[in-house]
């Protein structure tokens, strides 16, 4: 039991660092701060500097008397039939003594037992947090910082760590998120015996993992199943490893998962083979940073009615499993990455009781929020009142603990046949799990067959059963379930039982084969000694030992390493192969069939730029824009494929690292690849990329590569793009539906760096959007360069900001305008959105453009010939396309040194979207267009030369400089202007003008007049009402 003292209140120094970082960002009159168990003295020692207010908070502290296992009682009247639980007492201060502070002050206890390999259950401590969070929430809607102090830090079950703007020593420095707050604590003793919720519209789906055998597929089905059979319609994501084969796959996604791969996470406490041994796996759920709240369930258990209520519940929220400790069976949890990177961090540290995930979250969320006992009913009857182990009416899931229903017969739950397992029995529960299997698609049922070796384990025990006579019966039982008569081969096994190796004579056959093959071609293969990129186009499919170099003895790609539904025959396509001896040495092997995949070569006269003109009939009023021709082959002729092999051309220049590959004929094989996978339709077909370097990441994603060994594995998922063969030429977004088809999730996006210069116009910006009807959410990414007034007017403007690192522009000069332009890179980490509408901040918009989240990555608008601008494009975010950016960033040169150079070595093939979608303010040839007058049926402005809100709002000043003339318009001047007078006024205070801002006008507004500059924009008279309100 743990215990818990009053340290005296905490001595810290006055001269800290946090008190400089934070004062700059706290504007009007004295600094207000709040002192929670420091020292009195230095309370008196603040009273003394000018300019601060120090107040003692106080409160009285927690008896001593309370353990915290008082907070977590083994029971509580869930149903309040005799009224509501009552919490132990928490003291808290008068909290309306309090108001109008600026930052709070709070000495952090870390137990009398805190420990690196224990977590830290203090009472006391969970007072001083509790006393600050209401605090925080009691200011209202004044931002309020506050600095904990101690080597520990604040409990981060309430303080998350997205909110710590520093860690310095002892001191850690946080801008609470107030709703966050608000959701959790507001006036709340712990929540631990509140069954308490909000009402925010939230993101959220249920997640389940699997890793290291498919032993669980049946049970994930089911849960699948059962949540939909309550008529839930939130998304379903499996998190899953290597280890589960197509087949699998299909059945799950069949089923309702929404899959995704992960590499397992080793549980560092478990012993070798055991069956926790991969079990912080689940740690993964914490990266479903799409998601807002995500109820986790493990797939050993059913839905027997709808649970969506309960995603109100904040992180973590978890039922009861032994005193203070929760089961991790069912949590509530708020995905983020920087908590999964701590959880990471931490798994060396801190012991886990039972070397599994539960034993660890225990430790790392010692205070946490009780779910009712029956959100996660654990099957097991330790007391003996309950003879037949018959479960409650009201329950809303079972947790089946023992072996699982689909190992046992349909007939009766066959824990009853082994003595130490009868704990875990229950007909009744068994059943409710058959009702959920019987109501399934009969499709989805096949995957809860059983294996001869299943039907032989439970055979055993029941005539063991039979020989002990167990008195309680089950073994007389006679078994019908219908199963028994039609087994499968070996994947979907009871994991105390299950090999992991999939089996099959024929697969033992064709490795002899390949092995025999292998030697007798060794010659051929000193020759090959090819580079392999291996693509599965539907699921993922990891060979079972990563570790192993996956080429035979002959330099072929290893076929036995992939897993192949139905039949035995092996059928490849041999794209650009032609004549190649790899194509024969794979037609000696036995089963094999193997076809040279016929298609006419593209023209040698075709060049790149053929595919991007400088002009295109965008309008139509000439026809539709004719595309070169790229010959395809016929696809009706290369059906039923099970593998692919391309040889990938690199270009004649041999494709630098410094610039990417333009390459018509390279481009000709990534094409007839993708459109031969979408042709195979669903059945599962494999590619394998031949060459240095590799597929187009423009077609074929990186988050469907794995590396093993001299072998790469991708996924290319090309039903997003693969038809949409030039995607320069259209002006119809691709109408091809992914395999998990949703409503995406997208949204707007900027980038603010180095200064606020922008802060302006990334106000309007929003504003523009706002104004066009839209209301997909709008994200801003800033470094620490932007000062608390400046956030707080462009969250009001309606940007959820978003703190990030810059990223220098490796080949910019220093100081140069362009040094730190690469920050655009962090837009592929927003993975919380399917696709993201990147737009600069010196552009507004003037009609609804949403209908441009249908637009494939990457598209943007033609800058020249084969050049798009960076500035406004469509994105699809993703971890591993931003790694891959950051590690190119050094290699591939950017023409102009900043991001819209490097980004166009990067996609080389991109999809071009309409010029007035980034309208260029730029007037190198005006012709007769003397007055740079701007089209009618824009959707955007971009805004070249000097910025709007940086002239006076009279006319263009960049009619004031001879060399800035061709980005001058007062036309498009005057549309921007137009936004600025429909923003409130609260947000107009941030296009004040400065002081240097007016002399820089005057000073060429001057010098114009000195030259007579025919344009005559210097004789305006200048009403501008900024000019009579100059700001600092």
């Amino acid at each position: 039991m743990e215990m818990h003292h009053h340290p005296s209140p905490l001595r810290t120094n006055i001269n800290s660092k946090w008190f400089d970082l934070l004062a700059p960002n706290i504007h009007g009159g004295n600094i207000k701060i709040g002192l929670v168990n420091v020292d009195d003295n230095i309370r008196e020692a603040y009273t003394h500097m000018p300019g601060l207010e120090a107040v003692n908070v106080d409160f009285r502290n927690v008896s001593r008397d309370l353990k915290w296992d008082d907070f977590f009682p083994e029971w509580i009247d869930e149903d309040e039939k005799w009224g509501p639980p009552s919490c132990p007492e928490m003291p808290m201060p008068r909290l309306e003594e309090y108001g109008g502070l600026n930052v709070i002050v709070a000495g952090v206890p870390c137990g009398a037992r805190g420990t690196e390999n224990k977590g830290i259950r203090d009472v006391f401590r969970l007072q001083v947090n509790l006393v600050v969070a209401n605090l925080v929430v009691a200011n209202g809607d004044q931002m309020v910082y506050v600095v904990f102090v101690g080597s520990c830090g604040p409990m981060q079950e309430i303080f998350r760590c997205e909110d710590l703007l520093t860690h310095v020593g002892d001191y850690w420095v946080y801008k609470p998120n107030l709703w966050k707050l608000k959701e959790k604590y507001s006036q709340s003793s712990p929540a631990v015996l509140e069954l308490g919720h909000s009402s925010r519209h939230k993101r959220v789906a249920y997640a389940t993992v699997l890793h290291s055998s498919e032993a669980y597929v049946c049970g994930a089905i089911a849960l699948a199943q059962s949540i939909l059979q309550s008529n839930s319609t939130h998304d379903l994501v499996l998190l899953h490893d290597s280890s589960l084969s197509p087949k699998s796959l299909r059945g799950l996604r069949d089923a309702g998962w929404k899959t995704r791969q992960i590499q397992p996470i080793r549980s560092p406490f478990a012993k070798k083979g055991s069956y926790n041994e991969w079990n912080y796996s689940k740690l993964r759920i914490w990266q479903l940073t799409d998601y807002d709240k995500v109820i986790f369930i493990d797939a050993d258990l059913i839905v027997l009615k709808n649970i969506d209520k309960f995603f109100n519940y904040p992180q973590l929220s978890a039922a009861p499993n032994d005193q203070v400790i929760f089961n991790s069976g069912i949590m509530v949890i708020e995905p983020s990455t920087c908590m999964f990177e701590d959880l990471r961090s931490k798994r060396h540290k801190l012991a886990s009781y039972n070397g599994g995930d539960q034993g660890y979250l225990n430790e790392v969320f010692t205070w946490w929020h009780r779910l009712p006992s029956r959100l996660n009913y654990l099957k097991i009857f330790e007391r003996q009142k309950n003879k037949q182990h018959n479960i409650r009416e009201d329950i809303y899931a079972i947790h089946f603990l023992g072996l699982k229903p689909w190992a046992c017969y349909k007939d009766y739950d066959c824990n009853w046949d082994m003595v130490d397992r009868h704990i875990f029995a229950s007909d009744s529960a068994h059943k409710k799990w058959w009702q959920v299997h019987d109501a399934m698609p009969k499709k989805l049922q096949q995957y809860c067959a059983l294996t001869e070796k299943m039907d032989g384990r439970i055979k055993k025990w029941r005539g063991r059963a039979k020989d002990a006579n167990l008195p309680n019966g089950h073994w007389k039982i006679k078994v019908r379930d219908p199963r028994q008569y039609h087994f499968v081969e070996g994947m979907y096994m009871s994991k105390n039982m299950a090999s992991n190796k999939p089996s099959g004579s024929w697969q033992k056959l064709f490795l002899v084969f390949l092995t025999f093959i292998s030697i007798s071609l060794i010659i051929i293969a000193l020759s090959l000694r090819p580079n392999f990129h291996l693509s599965d186009h539907k699921s993922l499919r990891l060979l079972n030992n990563p570790s192993t170099n996956n080429l035979s003895d002959s330099g072929l790609f290893d076929l036995s390493a992939l897993k192949f539904g139905g039949g035995t025959s092996i059928k490849i396509g041999l794209v650009n192969l032609e004549n190649h001896d790899i194509g024969r040495a794979y037609a000696l092997m036995h089963g094999v069939e193997v076809v040279n995949v016929d298609f006419t070569q593209v023209s040698k006269k075709l060049k790149w730029e053929d595919f991007f003109p400088q002009w295109i009939d965008e309008d139509k009023k000439k026809g539709s824009p004719s595309c070169p021709e790229i010959p395809m082959p016929r696809m009706e002729d290369y059906g039923g494929l099970s593998v692919i092999l391309a040889r990938v051309p690199c270009g004649a220049r041999n494709h630098t690292e410094k610039e990417g590959v333009r390459d018509v004929l390279r481009l000709q094989v990534n094409l007839v690849v993708a459109n031969l996978v979408v042709a195979n339709g669903d059945r599962v077909a494999y590619v394998v990329f031949m060459g240095s370097c590799g597929p187009m990441q423009e077609i074929f994603r990186c988050e469907d590569l794995e590396i093993i060994g001299c072998t790469s594995l991708t996924c290319g998922n090309s039903n997003k793009r693969c038809l949409c063969l030039l995607g320069n030429y259209s002006q119809s977004a691709p109408r091809l539906q992914d395999h998990n088809s949703h409503p995406k999730r997208v949204a707007y996006a900027t980038v603010l760096h180095s200064s606020e210069v922008y802060v302006c116009g990334a106000i309007a910006l929003a504003q523009s959007i706002r104004q066009t009807n839209s209301t997909h959410d709008l994200v801003l990414l800033h470094d620490s360069s932007l000062g608390a007034k400046s956030l707080q007017g462009l969250q009001a403007a309606g940007w959820k900001s978003r703190l990030i690192q810059r990223i220098r522009s490796p080949f910019s000069v220093n100081g140069s305008y362009n040094e730190w332009n690469y920050s655009k890179l962090r837009i592929w980490q927003l993975t919380d959105y399917d696709k993201v509408l990147f737009i600069d901040a010196d552009l507004i918009v003037l009609k609804n453009v949403d209908k441009f989240f249908n637009y494939p990555q990457l598209s943007a608008a033609p800058n020249n010939r084969v050049i798009f601008n960076s500035g406004v494009m469509v994105i699809e975010p993703s971890t591993c396309m931003f790694k891959d950016l950051m590690s190119k960033r050094y290699k591939l040169v950017s023409y102009n040194a900043g991001d819209q150079g490097f980004l166009n070595e990067v996609f080389t093939w991109w999809h071009r979207l309409p010029w007035r979608l980034n309208y260029l303010k730029f007037f190198e040839n005006p012709g007769k267009n003397k007055e740079h007058y701007i089209m009618d049926g824009l959707y955007t402005i971009h805004f070249l030369g000097w910025k709007p809100w940086m002239c006076y709002r009279d006319y263009d000043c960049n009619w004031d400089m001879v060399d800035r003339q061709i980005f001058a318009s007062d036309s498009a001047h005057k549309k921007w202007w137009q936004v600025y007078d429909a923003m409130p006024k609260e947000m107009q205070q941030y296009c004040a003008l400065t002081k240097d801002m007016d002399a820089r006008l005057n000073k060429w507004r001057k010098r114009a007049k000195e030259v007579n500059l025919p344009d005559g924009h210097w004789k305006i008279k200048v009403k501008d009402p900024r000019q009579n309100h100059i700001v600092e």
